[in-house]
């Protein structure tokens, strides 16, 4: 287990407190669960299908937090996720906690780390992120679960979890603009440099992967764009 004793100790209250939100563990630490990817990890994320509002999510867990000795602030809450930042009394370190709200398409499991995403409900909701946001370490989770999944099912479990429409071209674009991320971006997630190219190279590969099949169908990557001139 690569897991900070500060990170753990925030694993094991959110457990215990979430309880009446069913929340599981998600992102980063559901894939190192998983034994699908493992890197340093900022922050704490939980997903829960409960049909609480995340306000009322993120304020029980919170009074529920602080009963248990921890000062706990509020960050930035929507309809379907809450930003948390929670002290550690014996480290002193204050620990990021973000929650969010999930649609668990199969039960959350056991792990190692306690009650977490299912592996495809992780990498997913991993995708998902590649899709919306594209952050490099987004790039890193996603190409580390091709040593369980296909490029399209990679896509198909993206999917699933995306919030609006998810269709390639939009995935085609954040692959090919991880190019502009520095090198740094990389780094700071403990991917060695060495490891920096190849992934630049592996996120090309999917792109023109994702370019083949659209030709093959009989769709121009670009033709969303055409469309809509």
């Amino acid at each position: 287990m690569s897991i900070s004793e500060a990170h753990q100790r925030l694993l094991a209250d959110v457990v215990s407190a979430g309880g009446p939100y069913g929340l599981v563990l998600a992102g980063g630490y559901a894939l190192e669960a998983h034994g699908v990817v493992e890197r340093g990890h900022g922050n704490l994320d939980f997903a829960t299908e409960s049909g609480e509002g995340m306000d009322g999510v993120v304020r029980g867990l919170a009074a529920a937090l602080e009963a248990r000795g921890r000062v706990v602030r509020v960050g930035a809450v929507g309809v379907l996720s809450g930003q948390l930042v929670v002290g550690d009394p014996r480290s002193g370190e204050d620990v990021g906690l973000a929650l969010h709200k999930e649609a668990f398409w199969q039960p959350p499991e056991l792990t190692p780390y306690g009650p977490a995403l299912s592996r495809a409900d992780a990498v997913g909701t991993k995708v998902r992120a590649l899709y919306d946001r594209g952050a490099a370490v987004d790039l890193i989770d996603a190409r580390a679960a091709t040593g369980h999944y296909s490029l399209p099912e990679l896509e198909e479990l993206g999917r699933r979890h995306a919030y609006d429409a998810f269709d390639l071209p939009t995935l085609q674009s954040r692959l090919t603009g991880t190019d502009f991320y520095s090198d740094f971006e990389f780094l700071r997630y403990d991917l060695p440099r060495e490891g920096v190219a190849p992934l630049r190279a592996w996120a090309q590969h999917w792109s023109d992967d994702i370019a083949e099949r659209l030709l093959e169908d009989g769709a121009s990557p670009d033709q969303d764009e055409e469309d809509e001139t």
